[in-house]
């Protein structure tokens, strides 16, 4: 996993480790080091409750985008189908 500025295609951190370590793990320590004002891409299916909650709570002004998943549920909030902002509820035990 790793933290990359993509205008300047600078890498400013990077996790490696086993092959058969779940890559949430790397995930969730990458997270307090996200910059504010920052866009966060990524890999499709990644829903992770705890990780991108923790993402916008911590620091300002910080967003992720994720590629949709065919059976993900949410309401649009703004947008169209094929490019949206979405609200997904996410269950009181994964956003402690």
């Amino acid at each position: 996993m790793s933290l990359t500025a993509i205008p300047m295609h600078l890498v400013g951190e990077v996790a490696f480790g086993c092959y058969d370590t779940n890559e949430m793990l790397y995930a969730r320590q990458r997270v307090p080091r996200i910059p504010d004002h920052s866009l966060t891409v990524f890999d499709n299916g990644f829903f992770a409750a705890e990780i991108l909650c923790g993402l916008t709570r911590q620091g300002e002004n910080r967003h992720f985008l994720i590629p949709a998943r065919a059976d993900a549920c949410w309401e649009v909030v703004a947008g169209s189908e094929d490019d949206a902002i979405v609200k997904m509820r996410v269950s009181p035990p994964a956003s402690r």
